[in-house]
């Protein structure tokens, strides 16, 4: 499997399709060909179409503290929106060094997600939407974040849903409370999938 084969883009997988309908067409394929084998997979990392621009960013729970997308002539823009700077780098080399010297973090929220998460009583992250990715192995569900290292495992899939909620609510700094209120989506693997479908178990 080719290492872009994997990245998803919301409920559509297909990323080189994504890339040649709104990032410049096939003539710049193999640029975002190279960035998404660079960037799939790596802690903080995610891929996502904002409107009709698909963009590379890293931060936690969908932020965009750095964004990176491919030109229309073949270079890679970088914005870093915590000093508000620009950069055009023409090869990997250069980007991979951009974002060497960058000191953001995805490991927690930035102080801007924190305030607008506290923004009218807590309501801004209550309408948030959460993503967690669900596997089954050895007896216990695993759920991940997509841009978060810390995963929660338990037997059932109901304490995995309600360990995540938690601790979003830790993150944040939110009352332990609000994690019921939170709205999670749920996206189930193959193998969770097959051990939900098992009668009695799973559940």
């Amino acid at each position: 499997m080719r290492p872009w084969d994997h990245i998803r883009v919301g409920f559509d997988a297909n990323y080189e399709t994504i890339c040649n309908q709104f990032g410049g067409g096939w003539q710049l394929i193999d640029q975002w060909r190279e960035l998404g084998t660079q960037l799939s997979g790596r802690h903080g990392w995610h891929f996502d179409l904002h409107g009709t621009e698909p963009t590379w960013n890293f931060g936690l729970f969908g932020e965009g503290l750095l964004v990176l997308h491919v030109t229309e002539q073949g270079q890679f823009y970088c914005h870093d929106h915590t000093t508000d700077s620009d950069h055009v780098a023409n090869d990997l080399a250069q980007v991979e060094a951009w974002i060497g010297s960058r000191t953001v973090s995805a490991d927690r929220p930035s102080a801007v997600a924190l305030d607008l998460a506290q923004s009218l009583d807590w309501k801004t992250l209550t309408t948030n939407e959460f993503r967690l990715l669900v596997s089954w192995s050895n007896g216990t569900f695993t759920g991940s974040w997509p841009t978060y290292a810390d995963a929660v495992t338990a037997p059932t899939l109901q304490e995995v849903i309600d360990g995540a909620a938690a601790q979003v609510c830790v993150l944040y700094g939110a009352p332990p409370e609000l994690a019921a209120e939170l709205t999670i989506r749920v996206e189930l693997d193959p193998s969770a999938v097959t051990q939900l479908r098992q009668p009695n178990t799973g559940s």
